[in-house]
């Protein structure tokens, strides 16, 4: 984990794989969180491996896994679970990180997706600050509103946010290139 620190430091890189971010920021998190908690925290994921070369912003992914812990399945009364799925087509990759914990209400969403900062809930912890960070980068770096979304059925249903993240397939000189991100205009 040490040398993965360091490189991730030493990388300057505004943007990294697909496959680099769940597997180092993510899976690293999530690891550091069992031995934390004795392995209470019950991660799976799926991810199409032909997306994993997909360029995207640094800090998008992990800041919503840590929301879904720390909002969603903190302190439930049944096992929670998070689930992590990568699929993709010619326009969007869609990143789905769904928990089975607390879930929300509209005007909890409401509020996350405004960046309302103001908006807490009941144990008085902020609810939105991560995810309006990652909602503010995503519209920076994409130029593009709407690459966020979060779906609840209610409280006790749990939550499922997901990003998506715009591209454009070509065929490039090297078949490990794929799936390329679409460049911002002022690039």
């Amino acid at each position: 984990f040490f040398f993965q620190a360091e490189d991730g430091i030493r990388d300057r890189s505004p943007s990294r794989g697909l496959g680099d971010v769940y597997k180092r920021q993510v899976d690293n998190y999530i690891y550091i969180l069992n031995v934390r908690f004795a392995g209470d925290i019950h991660f799976s994921k799926e991810v199409d491996e032909s997306l994993e070369n997909v360029r995207m912003p640094s800090m998008i992914l992990q800041p919503v896994v840590e929301n879904a812990v720390n909002h969603g399945i903190r302190d439930i009364e049944w096992e929670g679970k998070i689930h992590l799925t990568v699929t993709g087509d010619a326009d969007y990759i869609r990143i789905s990180v769904k928990d089975n914990g607390k879930g929300m209400t509209q005007e909890q969403i409401e509020g996350v997706l405004s960046g309302n900062r103001e908006h807490r809930n009941e144990e008085g912890d902020s609810t939105g600050i991560g995810m309006n960070n990652v909602i503010s980068r995503l519209e920076l770096y994409y130029e593009e509103s709407g690459l966020m979304e979060i779906n609840s059925e209610g409280e006790g249903k749990g939550t499922e946010a997901v990003i998506y993240i715009p591209c454009l397939l070509y065929t490039s000189p090297s078949p490990r290139d794929g799936l390329l991100y679409r460049m911002p205009s002022s690039a």
